[in-house]
């Protein structure tokens, strides 16, 4: 069944460009493969997490969200996330996954 999307214009551009290199003949065996290695990075993703104590899950998902954000997921790496939540704790501050855990009223 066909279907239509809109990427914005970052993610056109970033389609044209693998077009460009000669690897896919079509912009969907761009988007096919793409959703593939999102489909695998998934999966192996929750493998990792249920290995993991909750606050490392906590912090993965501090990660990700932060990636969503900046549409930049490759930059956001868990360990530093973690230095940063080190450096807040020695200063007495509340990381950001603490900070969000408080009320809404809370938050200053």
């Amino acid at each position: 069944m066909p279907s239509s999307y809109s990427l914005g214009e970052h993610f056109e551009q970033f389609v044209q460009e693998q077009l460009g290199t000669g690897q896919y003949a079509s912009a969907s065996e761009v988007i096919r493969d793409a959703l593939r290695l999102l489909d695998a990075a998934s999966a192996k993703a929750v493998e990792a997490c249920s290995k993991l104590p909750m606050r490392e899950i906590q912090e993965h998902i501090a990660a990700a969200r932060l990636a969503l954000k900046s549409h930049s997921p490759a930059h956001v790496v868990p360990e530093k996330l973690a230095e940063r939540d080190k450096a807040a704790r020695e200063r007495g501050w509340l990381t950001r996954a603490e900070f969000n855990a408080l009320p809404e009223e809370d938050r200053v």
